[in-house]
């Protein structure tokens, strides 16, 4: 059946466009949230909602909001953009400069989150070897070195994990690296997820946005 062109404009005019939202959690003070919608500063307490965004629970460093028909935990300073559904792949993540002036974020691999510094040093997203068997990542099949430290050389492993998830965004086919005797619990940030965004800092303010291919 062919359709009008009067009425196919019609549909294409009326048709809802598919917008993000953009979300930054900025403080908290006592039980309320004081989040960044789109630029626009909203406070919220726990059971409220701010359009379609709904504050779940919140502690001094992070709230759980639903957005998008999705639950996400927040940290202090990090952004979450809602995509109406369709992943582009682009995106953004803003985060809050510590008193330290750190940037500290969750990463995600396999299933399990573990807290992060942006590390603009580092050559690789670097974590220690318990860290990585928590995570569930087969380093041991990556290639292997070695690295000098103050207590002297020590073994590392670089693999490529199939996906890492930062904050709210998604990367494919990353390369980590794993240091045998490492003792941190955290996991530095470094250059090989680093180097897919575009970084733009604002005082206390980093921004990452996806570069698109």
């Amino acid at each position: 059946m062919n359709v009008p062109l009067a009425a196919a404009l019609v549909v294409a005019l009326t048709a809802p466009a598919v917008l993000a939202t953009n979300i930054t959690l900025m403080a908290v003070l006592g039980n309320k949230a004081i989040l960044n919608v789109d630029g626009v500063q909203r406070t919220v307490v726990v059971g409220q909602s701010a359009g379609n965004i709904k504050l779940l629970a919140l502690n001094s460093e992070a709230a759980t909001i639903a957005a998008g028909g999705a639950q996400k935990r927040l940290l202090l300073g990090e952004g979450y953009t809602v995509s109406g559904g369709r992943d582009d792949g682009g995106g953004s993540l803003t985060l809050m400069a510590d008193g330290g002036g750190h940037f500290y974020t969750d990463i995600r691999i396999n299933g399990v989150a573990q807290k992060a510094v942006v590390d603009t040093g580092a050559s690789f997203i670097s974590l220690s070897n318990s860290v990585a068997e928590k995570m569930k990542i087969d380093y041991r099949k990556g290639r292997e070195g070695t690295a000098s430290t103050a207590n002297g050389k020590i073994s590392v492993w670089v693999t490529k994990v199939p996906k890492v998830q930062i904050g709210n965004l998604m990367l494919y086919d990353v390369d980590v690296s794993v240091q045998n005797g490492n003792t941190l619990d955290i996991v530095l940030l470094g250059n090989s997820a680093l180097n897919r965004f575009q970084m733009k800092r604002d005082n206390d303010l980093l921004t990452l946005t996806k570069k698109t291919y």
